[in-house]
This record gives structure tokens, sequence and C-alpha cells, in this order.
């Protein structure tokens, strides 16, 4: 029989050494919104609220050079565009993402190299741990 402490301690050495892929990554990502949209779906509005953690995830499956825009994010979320709009401020006061606008007032942001780096780091402390 394996002794529990070494077992956490082989575990631990295991995660270090063979981190997540990037393809891991953004399947976790993955996974967690589509578990967001069906609680969405099926319970009332308004129980679960965490535009923030959707912008985040949904920014972090993109290339680091792509932008989304506001009211796409806002759709993505469920949120209203001035919701999505305040939890945007919220992040870059953070510097979690960057703002761009194309000219024609229309804003787009994307994920920071801070914010990407935070998710990246979540993501695969929730794959280490196994939720999800």
């Amino acid at each position: 029989m394996q002794r529990p402490f070494l077992f956490m301690i082989r575990m631990h050495s295991m995660s270090v050494l063979n981190p997540p892929r990037r393809a891991d990554l953004l399947n976790c990502a993955g996974r967690l919104l589509r578990i967001r949209a069906a609680r969405r779906n099926h319970m009332p509005a308004g129980m679960f609220g965490e535009p923030a953690w959707d912008v985040v995830l949904r920014l972090f499956q993109l290339d680091g050079s792509e932008w989304l825009s506001v009211p796409e994010l806002a759709t993505s979320s469920g949120a209203s565009t001035e919701t999505m709009l305040r939890w945007l401020t919220f992040l870059e006061a953070r510097d979690f993402v960057r703002f761009s606008e194309d000219g024609g007032g229309d804003e787009f942001v994307r994920l920071s190299r801070q914010g990407r780096t935070a998710t990246d780091l979540c993501l695969h402390d929730i794959l280490r741990s196994e939720i999800p």
C-alpha cells in the first residue's frame, strides 16, 4: 500500500516536471465557459454573476494579438454592455486587459501580458487539482 504523503510528493513533482500544454489550458478554459453557459441556461437569471471571469476566460482562448469588441464580450458573458464596460474598466485598472479603438468609436479589448500569465497560472492550478 502506498503512503498518502509519498503519493502527494510524487504527484507534485510530476505536475512541476510535466506542466499542462497550452492546448490543455485552452480546453480547460473552454470547459469552464461551457459550464457557466449551462448554468445561465438552466438557472434563474442573476443567480450567478461573474462577468469578469467570463471575459478573462474568453480572451484567454484567443491568440494574444486578437481583439474582441465590448458588445461581443457582453453577449458571450450574458451581461449588458454597461456592465461589461464596468468590469473591463476594473480589469484594466489592474492591468489585466488592454483597450483599443478602431477609429469608428468601437472599443476592443484583449488580455494584457499580466492577465494572460495570471489566467495561465490559475488554469494550471485548476488542471493540477482536477477540478472540472
